[in-house]
């Protein structure tokens, strides 16, 4: 309203852009994202070795607390197996597909690819034998996904049940230094 009394052209009502301004906020701040097994490990039937083992504490916290946590083999403080040296390696994914989700103010929603590799060592009198797990995850992302929420409650159950269901391989190192770059579960695979 000008002085006059007339309206004045040209301008929005306030009213309108603070609306504006706070759906933006809304979808800005309302990505989320949630972690799913990959399909072909999700169909897997979760496994349990027989043996009982001794678990003992690793540097890599998220690793022994993966183990601990599992149903992937018993453990008992005085067991006969010793199981050490646990070790998590992460396998990145490409973060291209967030520039898309973010583009599009988190309406598009975008899957990224990811997983790791647990490494530990069964010690039995003496003699020790490293196996692996390779766990594959994805992490989705956008607006909607506040809406689809996963049958578990963080990332670490979705590692936990990744891990239950990887097939465990023989390979010879634990560090990531290996003398074979990739090793294959073909012909590999533990009893």
């Amino acid at each position: 309203m000008t002085s006059a009394g007339t309206p004045s052209r040209g301008r929005r009502p306030m009213r309108a852009q603070g609306y504006c301004a706070a759906v933006a906020t809304w979808l800005l701040a309302g990505c989320t994202t949630n972690y799913y097994l990959v399909d072909e490990m999700a169909a897997r039937p979760p496994q349990a070795y027989p043996e009982t083992v001794q678990l003992l504490p690793s540097a890599d916290a998220k690793a022994s607390s993966l183990l601990q946590h599992t149903t992937l083999y018993r453990t008992a403080p005085q067991a006969a197996v010793t199981l050490r040296d646990a070790n998590l390696q992460y396998y990145g994914g490409c973060g291209n597909p967030l520039l898309a989700s973010g583009l599009t103010l988190g309406l598009l929603p975008v899957s990224i690819p990811g997983g790791g590799r647990l490494v530990y060592r069964l010690q039995r009198d003496g003699q020790s034998v490293i196996y692996a797990h390779d766990i594959w995850v994805e992490s989705r992302t956008s607006v909607w996904e506040w809406l689809f929420t996963p049958f578990v409650d963080s990332e670490n159950e979705v590692w936990q049940q990744g891990l239950q269901r990887a097939p465990r391989f023989v390979v010879n190192c634990i560090d990531g230094r290996c003398t074979d770059p990739e090793p294959t579960t073909t012909g590999q695979s533990a009893p």
